[in-house]
């Protein structure tokens, strides 16, 4: 009796690994087709992000059907040993994994509508767009403008600095004595160093942080959109058919959907609400520097504290508010919430992580 159902349990395991590979080998692309449901709402997707997806899976399909197939005979090993052994624990750990080798043939077989269900769909219902053109482009713009007003400022201050540091004197004789005047043209230096000079250096250091921050987060974003799929998620879903490594599977997956999906789309959601006042706000402060600032302007614009110089300088201060709240409050938040969805999504994948104050892997 324990012969012929093991017999059977094996042929039903074969037949089912055999008909995944069929279904995952022969479902053609209709997500992407005219009238599919992602090409109506993400376009991006089918046009820009899924001949990369198609294009990297053609590459790991193989490994990942071998995957599957180990995964269903890992499943039947136990089994049959439970069978043989009588031992309900095992047959009970062979349920589960048979379940599990299931849900990975399910993901194998849907592999690349599921991604642009997730990948596609999932961003266009939040930010209607491509999250990475959306965020890379706000990104990209605002160093932009940040980079006008720290060139503006800088030029400004090194012509004041020149005028600052240039003495020029004369001396009258007479028969009598002789008078001698040592400074003529600085009689504003001081005015000037301390109304414009020295804020300025000191708006242009906060300003420069920031810039370099805002191009690691540029380039965060860009490393993530090459290096996700080919990277974490397609190893993660291989890993993850395999029992001895499902938990570092599960973990890559949930890297490579945060990383991927959440990260740029939260980026794409904060700066569409703080980009274009700031972008606003830097561009119109660049312009105003720019005209009050040509030839001698530069100094007698900059020599009392009513001046357009010292204003405008006094209001770009003011404003640095709201570029922090961009550059830095917006991306630790962000970052944080990846990070809380990535262990919750591995913790529900694979058990790869434990929400507490250090990651760890069971």
């Amino acid at each position: 009796m324990k012969k012929k159902l093991i017999f059977i349990i094996s042929i039903l395991v074969l037949l089912l690994q055999v008909s995944f590979i069929y279904s995952a080998t022969t479902t053609s692309q209709q997500y992407c087709s005219s009238q599919s449901l992602i090409n109506q709402n993400a376009p991006w997707y089918c046009n820009q992000i899924n001949q990369a997806m198609v294009s990297y899976w053609e590459k790991w399909s193989p490994i990942a059907y071998l995957a599957l197939f180990v995964s269903f005979d890992i499943a039947l090993v136990i089994y049959l040993a439970s069978v043989l052994l009588g031992n309900d624990k095992l047959k009970n750990i062979a349920y589960s994994e048979f379940y599990e080798a299931i849900a990975t043939g399910l993901i194998v077989i849907g592999f690349l509508s599921l991604s642009a269900t997730i990948l596609g769909l999932g961003p266009s219902l939040i930010v209607n767009a491509n999250p990475y053109i959306t965020s890379l482009s706000y990104i990209n713009n605002t160093i932009a403008s940040t980079k006008a007003v720290v060139l503006q400022l800088f030029t400004i201050s090194q012509k004041d600095y020149v005028y600052t540091k240039t003495s020029l004197g004369f001396c009258v004789s007479t028969t009598v004595s002789s008078y001698c005047v040592s400074n003529v043209v600085g009689v504003f230096s001081f005015a000037i160093n301390y109304l414009f000079i020295i804020p300025a250096s000191t708006l242009i250091s906060f300003l420069m942080d920031g810039l370099t921050l805002l191009y690691g987060e540029f380039y965060l974003i860009l490393l993530f959109m090459y290096a996700a799929i080919p990277v974490f998620l397609i190893p993660g879903i291989i890993l993850r058919a395999i029992l001895p490594t499902r938990s570092l599977g599960g973990l890559m997956i949930a890297i490579a959907i945060g990383f991927y999906i959440i990260l740029p789309t939260l980026f794409s959601v904060a700066f569409y609400f703080t980009n274009t006042s700031l972008i606003n706000q830097f561009n119109s402060q660049s312009s105003f520097l720019s005209t009050h600032s040509s030839g001698g302007d530069a100094q007698l614009n900059a020599a009392y504290q009513t001046s357009p110089l010292v204003t405008e300088l006094n209001l770009a201060q003011q404003g640095l508010g709201s570029f922090w709240v961009s550059v830095l409050f917006y991306p630790i938040l962000i970052f944080a919430m990846t990070y809380a969805i990535i262990t919750q999504l591995a913790q529900f994948l694979g058990g790869a992580i434990k929400s507490s104050s250090r990651l760890k892997i069971i």
